[in-house]
């Protein structure tokens, strides 16, 4: 991924009208350097217990074909949107870092941001 992107730099021409998108490029690969560097110095949120409660929720609604009803317990989680817990509770399913589950919700969502980054820089 880094190398498209730093690929993706260097076609930018410093002459025209395209160095913002440069240096969003730039900021983009100095984004995905510090998630890199950073990956152990982080800890859990006050509110990750429930979202991970929530993503296990709505993947057992599915699995049970819609007989699990504990997705509708939630107290206000449902105001979030479950597509990223859902995706998480997925990960973590098969990941290796689910002996450290915090961890892998780390991941994912910095990947998560990255892609959505990412896409909005090719729409620059």
């Amino acid at each position: 991924m880094l190398q498209v992107i730093w690929k993706k730099i260097e076609k930018v021409d410093f002459n025209s009208s395209d160095v913002w998108a440069r240096a969003f490029g730039v900021l983009l690969f100095v984004y995905f350097v510090v998630i890199v560097t950073t990956l152990s110095d982080y800890g859990i949120t006050s509110d990750e217990h429930g979202h991970v409660a929530y993503g296990e929720a709505i993947v057992n609604w599915y699995v049970s074909g819609f007989q699990d009803q504990t997705i509708f317990e939630s107290k206000n989680t449902w105001l979030y949107g479950g597509l990223f817990d859902f995706g998480v509770a997925l990960v973590s399913r098969v990941s290796y870092w689910d002996l450290v589950r915090w961890c892998t919700r780390w991941i994912f969502g910095r990947t998560f941001l990255g892609v959505d980054a990412a896409l909005l820089w090719s729409c620059v």
